[in-house]
């Protein structure tokens, strides 16, 4: 009895100790459940900043990929062992590449710089929509890649989580309406990344000029009736242009008025119009139908570019082009919440 008493003791000593050593563990393992939050600083004038971004758009702005390292413990040599969170540019909006690219950053360190680099950004915030709002934002003095010459560095790059914005170390150089018109060309840019990737979209895009097959092909054989739409010298690929006059129109026709030539261009519009097309193909010869990727990536474009009204004012005559309009005027104004 006396030794089965003893062991029911062991038994629960060894469990107590057990819990004991567990719960230690519990209270010494990584959280990273908040890296992510800014925390304030009064007596850092660039951390307050970020801290005061944060708070005003829920958007932490980094100046480093590593967001937190975490003391986890040591080796058997004794070494420390640390746990890091790390910003991903490798995801995308739906895989990941699997580390197949290698981002190498040179840090903004510099506080004027970082400043500046600030301003930028929240102006950025400032005008674009709750939801083409990042989950948190890179700030970079250079940027590239393993597959990229030295010479070679992005601008800006854009996944569903972060926003990298690199070149920022000029910041202070722009006036508040450069940094505004920049924002806005990102922003539309990144439209177009979205409608891209949403294949629902896309494809509903696509169908209303597949149905009939109007894609890449010559547009005397879909049976336009523009003399101007055949014309084996003239672009379609870029009819849309305002430049398109003095480019192409001009160089074919130049003794034509410029009301001549605007002219011209609209019944190409109107022509090609009728197949849901504002466009034509950008690689094949200059009398075809366009690819579905650059039917939408020009529609799309020109959305942004010229807004609602004056799109429809160029475009809307035509009942397929229309139809096309209202699917990408839904997914844009509603989803996106970005005002055209």
């Amino acid at each position: 009895m006396k030794k089965i008493s003893y062991l029911v003791c062991l038994l629960a000593c060894a469990a107590f100790c057990a819990c004991e050593k567990e719960d230690a563990l519990e209270a010494g393992k990584v959280d990273f459940s908040d890296p992510y939050v800014i925390a304030d600083n009064p007596k850092d004038p660039i951390q307050h900043r970020r801290y005061e971004i944060y708070k005003k758009y829920g958007v932490p702005v980094f100046f480093n990929d590593t967001v937190q390292s975490e003391y986890i413990g040591e080796d058997v040599y004794g070494k420390p062992i640390y746990q890091y969170e790390t910003l991903d540019l490798n995801w995308n909006f739906s895989t990941h590449t699997g580390g197949d690219i290698v981002y190498h950053y040179t840090y903004l360190t510099d506080p004027a710089a970082q400043d500046s680099a600030l301003n930028f950004a929240e102006t950025y915030l400032s005008i674009a929509s709750k939801k083409m709002q990042p989950f948190a934002m890179l700030l970079t003095r250079k940027t590239r890649t393993n597959t990229s010459t030295p010479k070679d560095t992005i601008n800006y790059l854009y996944n569903f989580r972060l926003l990298l914005l690199s070149n920022m170390e000029d910041m202070n150089k722009l006036t508040k309406e450069t940094m505004v018109a920049r924002s806005r060309k990102m922003i539309n840019e990144m439209v177009l990344v979205r409608v891209q990737n949403y294949e629902k979209v896309a494809a509903r895009f696509g169908s209303v000029s597949s149905t009939n097959n109007y894609y890449c092909r010559p547009w005397k054989e879909l049976g336009t009736t523009s003399q101007y739409t055949t014309n084996s010298l003239l672009h379609t690929k870029n009819i849309y242009d305002a430049k398109w006059m003095d480019r192409y129109g001009r160089w074919v026709y130049p003794e034509a008025t410029d009301g001549e030539l605007d002219t011209i261009r609209m019944n190409i519009i109107d022509d090609i119009g009728q197949f849901g097309f504002i466009c034509g193909d950008e690689n094949t010869p200059f009398q075809d139908s366009p690819t579905s990727e650059y039917d939408l990536k020009v529609f799309v474009t020109q959305l942004v570019d010229l807004g609602s009204e004056k799109f429809l004012k160029r475009y809307g005559r035509s009942p397929l082009v229309a139809e096309k309009y209202e699917i990408l005027y839904e997914f844009i104004t509603k989803e996106l919440g970005v005002e055209l």
